[in-house]
């Protein structure tokens, strides 16, 4: 018989899961409703800032190096020996738990360094980029107030993943549902109120205020269990921790070339206008691929204690029951988004028009969404092959990521958003997503085989 303790802890994973998948089914609906009132309340030109001013942010990605995820895959191989009690410490091996606070002591000062590297940096390049061109948009105040509480948004993500890879995907995905609601209610109430660009900054403060309460007041009691130990943990950074974070941290930098370019790209050489169009329909994309994502992200935890324990059968079956729901997650929306869109193209008149006319065109809509649903695939497969500690994808991501940031730089510099979009969705099906499944069934291959061998000498 199953005992107590598994069955809660097979209950808590599904409940994440749930979570997960019910904040990404709350942001698809609510990101269309976001659509209506951007283009109900926002000019166009507005809405080109809008999109563009979420696109620079996302540089939060880019500047920590790969460490948030690192964080996750080691702390999950570390807490396969560990628990939580019911008053919230950590229970187990002195060891085990003497190297996850190492790890969260360097994370935190990792990341003190990377928020100050991210403020200045980040406004200034929103500085110039948005000087270049006379207009009557007040852009600085809300810029300025945005990337300040976007670098608080940094500082506490590194406790986040250290929580996540501990399995407490429950409690993470849970606040992560509330958050994504309120922050939804408030940015709507905020446009029709006319705040325009203060919308970003009401959208990251709802976020800090609910991270913030998450990580330092409900895991207090974690975070105390976890202070310095009279010996020193054996966390070697240089051994254990740098090899996959350059990894990760140099395919962080040419993903965000490869995927995040596309409106400040239209925005410098198309306009605010058509910039607009290409982040509106480029966050519903983004938003559909994070939906799709969830449930595989939410397993991730999951995955690396299994890796822990040996336990290569249950790993493949958990994981290929997960990527199909994904795979038809993301294929039922994106057909979903695409017919909403073409429908909305045919209307000559009206309210539903001048939606319309805030996207992209059907066939660019298409076009982005057959590269996304590759790069998803990939990304998945990515999950399952970093949870085993090791990252063997930089030859891979490194070269289709320059080749997918190259060609929507240059294509769509030139003639625009569809030329960019079939220059990102030939490199993401022929390099990205081959490159990636074969590198995931060798290594596959090679590691199971190669740990059982150990275990039988």
């Amino acid at each position: 018989m199953m005992q107590r303790g598994q069955l809660l802890n097979r209950r808590n994973v599904d409940w994440a899961v749930i979570y997960a998948v019910s904040t990404r089914c709350w942001q698809f609906p609510a990101g269309l409703l976001t659509t209506i009132f951007v283009a109900r309340f926002f000019s166009r030109e507005v809405q080109g800032y809008y999109y563009t001013f979420s696109t620079l942010l996302g540089l939060q990605s880019l500047v920590d190096m790969g460490l948030q995820w690192v964080i996750l895959h080691f702390a999950s191989h570390e807490w396969a020996s560990l628990s939580l009690s019911t008053d919230g410490r950590i229970t187990g091996p002195d060891t085990a738990r003497d190297r996850l606070g190492a790890m969260a002591r360097l994370a935190w000062r990792w990341f003190l360094g990377t928020v100050v590297v991210f403020v200045i940096a980040v406004a200034s390049i929103g500085a110039w980029l948005f000087a270049r061109e006379p207009t009557t948009v007040a852009w600085r105040a809300p810029w300025l107030a945005a990337v300040l509480l976007a670098g608080l948004s940094l500082l506490l993500s590194p406790l986040l993943a250290i929580l996540e890879g501990c399995n407490q995907v429950l409690p993470l995905n849970r606040t992560r549902l509330w958050q994504a609601i309120t922050a939804s209610f408030c940015v709507w109430a905020a446009m029709a109120a006319g705040a325009e660009l203060w919308v970003v900054v009401v959208a990251f403060g709802i976020q800090v205020l609910w991270e913030g309460w998450l990580a330092l007041y409900v895991y207090a009691p974690f975070w105390k269990s976890l202070e310095p130990p009279s010996a020193p943990a054996t966390l070697d950074w240089r051994r254990e921790i740098w090899p996959l974070q350059w990894r990760i941290g140099i395919q962080s930098v040419v993903r965000y070339f490869a995927f995040q370019i596309f409106t400040p790209v239209i925005f410098a050489f198309h306009g605010a206008e058509l910039a607009g169009r290409m982040g509106m329909s480029w966050s519903i994309l983004s938003n559909i691929q994070l939906a799709a994502f969830a449930p595989v992200r939410t397993r991730a935890p999951r995955f690396g204690m299994l890796i822990a324990r040996r336990e290569y059968p249950e790993l493949d079956a958990q994981f290929m029951r997960t990527l199909a729901i994904s795979v038809c997650g993301f294929l039922a929306a994106l057909f979903g988004f695409s017919t909403i869109v073409a429908l909305l193209a045919i209307r000559s008149t009206g309210f539903f028009a001048e939606l319309g006319s805030r996207f992209l065109s059907p066939l660019a809509i298409v076009v982005l969404g057959l590269g996304s649903f590759a790069i998803h695939i990939a990304q998945c497969l990515a999950v399952y092959i970093r949870a085993h500690k090791r990252d063997p994808l930089l030859p891979v991501l490194v070269t289709s990521n320059v080749l997918i940031g190259t060609a929507v730089l240059a294509l769509g510099a030139a003639y625009g958003p569809l030329a960019a979009g079939i220059g990102f969705a030939l490199a993401a099906c022929t390099v990205t997503l081959p490159g990636v499944a074969w590198v995931w069934w060798t290594t596959r291959r090679e590691w199971h085989m190669s740990a059982v061998d150990k275990a039988h000498v």
